[in-house]
C-alpha cells in the first residue's frame, strides 16, 4: 500500500519529468533559446511570447500536421507504466511526443516565421 507521502513523491517526480521534457523540446524546437542573445533585455523578454504565438499560428494554419498523429495508437512509448500516470499526464506526454516528432518537419517554416517576427520586434 502506498501512503500519502509516497503518492505525493511519485506524482511530483512524474510532473517534474514532464516539465523537464517540455523544456528540452522547447529548447530543441527553438534554437534561438539555446544561443546567447545579443538583444536588449526588453527584446529578450518578448521572445518567449513570440514563440508561443508562432507555435499557435502553426497549429491554427496547419492543424492536420498534428491531427495525423493524434489517432495513432502507437504514439506513446510502450515502456510507460500506465497505472502510475493519470490521464492528464498521459495526454501531456502524448503532446510532447507529437511535438518531438513534428519538430523537424516544421523547422524551415518556423525559422522563416521567426525571422519575420524578429524583424518586426526589433523594428517596433
Amino acid at each position: 500500500s502506498v501512503n500519502r507521502e509516497e503518492l505525493f513523491n511519485l506524482r511530483h517526480a512524474v510532473a517534474r519529468n514532464v516539465i523537464e521534457q517540455i523544456f528540452s523540446i522547447v529548447k530543441s524546437r527553438w534554437e534561438v533559446l539555446n544561443c546567447p542573445a545579443n538583444f536588449d533585455m526588453s527584446i529578450q523578454a518578448r521572445i518567449p511570447p513570440a514563440l508561443a504565438a508562432l507555435h499557435n499560428f502553426i497549429l491554427q494554419f496547419d492543424p492536420t500536421d498534428i491531427e495525423d498523429f493524434l489517432n495513432d495508437p502507437n504514439i506513446l512509448n510502450e515502456e510507460l507504466d500506465m497505472e502510475y500516470y493519470s490521464n492528464d499526464i498521459m495526454e501531456i506526454l502524448q503532446q510532447i511526443h507529437l511535438l518531438e516528432k513534428k519538430r523537424r518537419r516544421w523547422k524551415e517554416c518556423e525559422m522563416k516565421s521567426l525571422k519575420v517576427c524578429g524583424s518586426s520586434i526589433s523594428s517596433g
